[in-house]
């Protein structure tokens, strides 16, 4: 069936990922207790998936949020290379993790969210 076919069907129906996603985040993370204490956090979404969630947590929470790469790359170019040169999400290995860990003067906290669904890591 073609797009356009599909998303005119009876059958098809918009759902609001992000803002469902966000409202229920409150009831798993106790959101005032980090609004309230005022931390400045810096976010790379490495490659973008997450993207879309931070500007409407930060809003809707109160929290000080910087998203520090907001580019959207499938192909993970956004990464540091490895020791062997290879790009890889190895959170263990400080060389591939070298532009988060260089934003550890910056902010209170910062961290890097899972660019897909699943591990990434070879």
């Amino acid at each position: 069936m073609a797009y356009t076919k599909a998303r005119h069907a009876a059958t098809t129906h918009t759902h609001d990922y992000v803002g469902t996603y966000v409202a229920d985040l409150g009831s798993v993370v106790d959101m005032k207790v980090i609004a309230d204490a005022q931390l400045k956090i810096g976010v790379d979404p490495l490659g973008g998936t997450s993207l879309a969630f931070w500007r409407p947590t930060a809003d809707r929470f109160g929290v000080d949020v910087e998203v520090v790469n907001d580019g959207v790359d499938p192909t993970f170019r956004f990464m540091s290379l490895d020791w062997d040169g290879q790009i890889r999400m190895d959170c263990s290995s400080s060389y591939a993790m070298t532009k988060l860990i260089g934003l550890k003067d910056r902010f209170d906290i910062a961290f890097g969210t899972t660019p897909t669904p699943t591990d990434t890591a070879s």
